[in-house]
């Protein structure tokens, strides 16, 4: 009962504190009131700017989410021209780099999962052979049948395969027709690859053999050190 008789209290002591500012000090009054409003528009702006500021940065991350690339995808540094490559050379890469994208945009699409399987790991070795030739210019002219034709051809049959797939047409035998075909290009793009070191295997055997002849002509070693091992000269002597 005090509770409400003191709430009471408080109640008309501030209508009579108010209705005194009017009449006393109107001006006083005015400049409250406006500072009331200022202050709730204050508030309502600051909860507007955050609740904007939370979505921007939501859908932010929602674009970048997006555009982020995958690990399949070509690294920034490889998508660049590199100015130590001729601008034929830097078009070339580019346009087996945009055939390989075009690739591996579609695997994901693929549900036979033996060809969508073999498509990633045929990716994988394009994707060195592309890196390799980025460091080895003077090759991109010998793989240039690889680059104009074997990549948008892959690409193409993926796309008609996966046309066949997603319509139902597709049937055990173009699957399984297609999954060897793709095998056989996975063991052409291994080899093309290894054959991109072929002139460093050869340099390498040059070398040694060069190095061979110029420590058996300063005495340094003789032919019977290049001569085979018996089985007797690589086991260890354990007499004591």
């Amino acid at each position: 009962m005090k509770n409400g008789k003191s709430g009471c209290l408080s109640t008309i002591a501030v209508i009579a504190l108010i209705i005194l500012l009017i009449k006393i000090a109107p001006m006083l009054f005015t400049l409250i009131k406006i500072g009331m409003i200022l202050s709730i528009v204050g508030i309502v702006a600051l909860v507007v700017l955050v609740i904007y500021f939370a979505f921007h940065q939501n859908e932010k991350k929602t674009d970048d989410a997006e555009k982020t690339p995958d690990s399949d995808d070509v690294p920034p540094k490889d998508k660049e021209p590199d100015p130590d490559l001729t601008d034929e050379q830097n078009e070339i890469l580019k346009t087996g780099r945009a055939h390989l994208m075009d690739i591996r945009r579609r695997i994901p699409y693929i549900q036979n999962i033996p060809i969508r399987t073999v498509s990633g790991k045929i990716c994988d070795e394009a994707d060195k052979i592309l890196k390799t030739l980025r460091k080895k210019p003077e090759m991109i002219v010998r793989v240039r049948q690889f680059l104009n034709y074997y990549l948008p051809t892959l690409s193409s049959i993926l796309e008609k395969y996966l046309r066949l797939e997603q319509s139902g047409v597709a049937a055990d035998n173009t699957s399984e027709m297609t999954l060897e075909h793709l095998i056989d290009i996975k063991h052409a793009m291994e080899r093309q690859y290894e054959a991109l070191f072929d002139d460093d295997k050869l340099d390498l055997t040059v070398e040694m053999e060069a190095l061979k002849i110029a420590c058996l002509r300063d005495g340094l070693l003789t032919e019977d050190d290049f001569a085979p091992k018996t089985e007797n000269d690589t086991k260890p002597n354990l007499t004591l």
